[in-house]
């Protein structure tokens, strides 16, 4: 008997790319989060050098994604797009200190 088949982030990212495109930008979010939460904190942490700023900064990125979805234009991937939200959140903290 084969064992189910464990969706991939590739699988998700596309189903993200749907509701996108469908306008369901919440639900989006909701698979955004999922999928990317932790790595998106991870990724913070490490620029900022600090747990709590990542946090903080990861939930500025998932907040800034969803109000850029209706201009995302798929140029790049779901992956591409959030870590460059995240980088430039990052920065921008990093100028203000």
């Amino acid at each position: 008997m084969k064992s189910p088949r464990i969706p991939s982030v590739k699988d998700y990212d596309n189903v993200i790319l749907d509701c996108i495109t469908q306008q369901k930008f919440l639900e989006a979010l909701e698979l955004l989060v999922i999928v990317y939460q932790q790595p998106i904190i991870r990724f913070c942490t490490g620029m900022m050098g600090n747990k709590e700023e990542g946090e903080d900064i990861g939930q500025e990125v998932f907040l800034a994604a969803y109000y850029g979805m209706p201009r995302f234009k798929q140029d790049s991937s779901i992956r591409t797009w959030l870590f460059a939200i995240a980088h430039y959140q990052c920065l921008t903290l990093q100028r203000h200190l």
